[in-house]
């Protein structure tokens, strides 16, 4: 059942809001219109601009269908149903979350498609995801990068459950992700060796490789990392699952080179970008960062 945000009630947790606003729906709160300096919000507070917000929203929206990739945000940047629902209006395919409790945050709110963008090995939240995924009410994909971790993936796993599965491509010296392309498609055939699992696609992050930058050398630098997800993506393809294969990457720096490198990948495909700092960091660091300005 989809909630409704503006019919939540204010408490404790809505950080700087009137002490004289807990107990009220934030639809009947905002109905009289308050002022962020004489309706008693409590200081410090950040305010989003919503014309910017919506700018920000539209502008990547506008670039992803210029070079033919869908959008699954990364919404741990806001945790903002709200906002999250901005962007799924504006075409994104998904949203990312980093774990499973913010993943339930968002099927609260109603949204039918969320990528956890890191591998999964509690064994109650795999179970969970494998009934989740079961039940048809939501499509949750997570992260695997090891076969020690797809052994527990397949041991929490109900003998009924489903889990769709990213297989990530990691770099030396990264925080994650596979190393060996010999090991991708070890993966990819212990994934489809087992009737409970669905290899979704292949995934990566770009910002995580070391020494990256806006000059040639740092460049290269994703230009290669990209490289090596195409070619595990070119390893896993057949072991794919029946929907479309997707190949995915993106923070929100260098989503212009991951899309030109990834759309070398030449069989069919879902190209996805989960760039989410976008929608509000466009100040200066990002500004210099961004293919495209504010």
């Amino acid at each position: 059942m989809k909630t409704d945000p503006s019919n939540s009630i204010i408490e404790i947790g809505y950080k700087g809001f009137p002490l004289d606003s807990y107990g009220k729906s934030v639809a009947d709160f905002l109905a009289k219109r308050p002022n962020i300096f004489t309706s008693g919000f409590q200081f410090p507070l950040m305010v989003i601009k919503h014309d910017a917000l919506t700018n920000n929203i539209d502008r990547m929206s506008r670039f992803c269908k210029s070079v033919g990739a869908e959008l699954a945000p990364h919404v741990k940047t806001t945790m903002s149903p709200y906002i999250a629902q901005l962007q799924i209006d504006a075409g994104a395919f998904a949203v990312t979350v980093a774990s499973l409790w913010q993943a339930e945050i968002f099927r609260k709110f109603g949204f039918k498609r969320i990528i956890i963008g890191n591998e999964v090995l509690d064994q109650y939240a795999i179970a969970k995801i494998a009934e989740l995924n079961k039940s048809k009410a939501v499509e949750i994909i997570f992260y695997v990068d090891s076969i020690e971790g797809l052994e527990i993936i397949k041991k929490f796993t109900p003998s009924d459950g489903i889990q769709n599965l990213f297989i990530e491509v990691g770099t030396v010296n990264g925080r994650g992700g596979v190393r060996s392309l010999e090991l991708v498609k070890e993966i990819a055939i212990g994934i489809h060796s087992d009737p409970r699992l669905n290899l979704r696609g292949v995934t990566g992050f770009e910002g995580a490789v070391p020494n990256i930058s806006r000059t040639k050398d740092g460049e290269n630098l994703v230009i290669e990392f990209c490289g090596r997800i195409v070619n595990a993506a070119q390893l896993a393809f057949e072991y794919k699952s029946a929907n479309k294969f997707i190949i995915s990457a993106g923070g929100s720096a260098y989503f212009d080179i991951v899309a030109t490198e990834l759309n070398k990948f030449n069989q069919e495909k879902i190209l996805l970008l989960r760039s989410g700092g976008y929608v509000t960091h466009d100040s200066k660091y990002y500004e210099d960062l961004y293919p495209f300005k504010s």
